[in-house]
Order: structure tokens, then C-alpha cells, then sequence
């Protein structure tokens, strides 16, 4: 089986990146009510304390895109928008390996 992996990195402007954090909080509670959303793992960076990552795992594609256009990831969007510093980049690919996670 092949999941869809993503990851996102929030480079917030300086001194801003609780409010990002809050942001990734809030959708993380709705991400975890969704269907096929296997992972939703919010990171803080070791070396820029303003920028923090996000790893997803979903179960297909079709849940992945669900998550993508749901209300929960724009209002994401529009809560980050004006608290980075740079555009918000993400990241998608299938698994090549999927140690730990449960075979089809």
C-alpha cells in the first residue's frame, strides 16, 4: 500500500511562531477527526526557533485531498498567512517504505 506523505514548513516571522503554532494546533484537532488521516505530527525546528514543521500520512489520495480542500486547512491558511516570513511551502510524495504502519 502507498500512502501520501506530506510536509509543510511555517517560517514565522520573529517572535511570532506561537501564533503559528496555535494555528497547527487547532487544525491538528480537526485533522484527527478526519478519515484517512494516519499522521498529523507538528515539529519545532532545533535550529530556527521560528519555524516549525508539519508531517502528514493519509490513507489515499482521495483522503489527502479531502484534507486539503476541508474548511479546517483553510482556515489554516488564513490564520498563518499574515505570521510568516516566507511563503508557506508543502511537500507530497507516495511511501516507498512504510515501516510500522499497517499493510493492505
Amino acid at each position: 500500500m502507498s500512502y501520501i506523505a506530506q510536509y509543510a514548513r511555517f517560517s514565522a516571522k520573529e517572535g511570532l511562531g506561537d501564533k503559528v503554532r496555535a494555528a497547527l494546533d487547532a487544525a491538528a484537532e480537526a485533522a484527527a477527526k478526519e478519515p484517512g488521516t494516519l499522521l498529523y505530527l507538528i515539529h519545532d525546528s532545533q535550529t530556527e526557533p521560528d519555524t516549525i514543521w508539519m508531517y502528514e500520512l493519509y490513507a489515499s489520495p482521495e483522503a489527502q485531498a479531502a484534507h486539503s480542500g476541508s474548511e479546517a486547512t483553510a482556515q489554516l491558511r488564513a490564520a498563518v498567512a499574515d505570521l510568516l516570513r516566507e511563503p508557506l511551502t508543502v511537500t507530497r510524495g507516495s511511501t516507498l517504505n512504510s515501516l510500522g504502519l499497517p499493510q493492505s
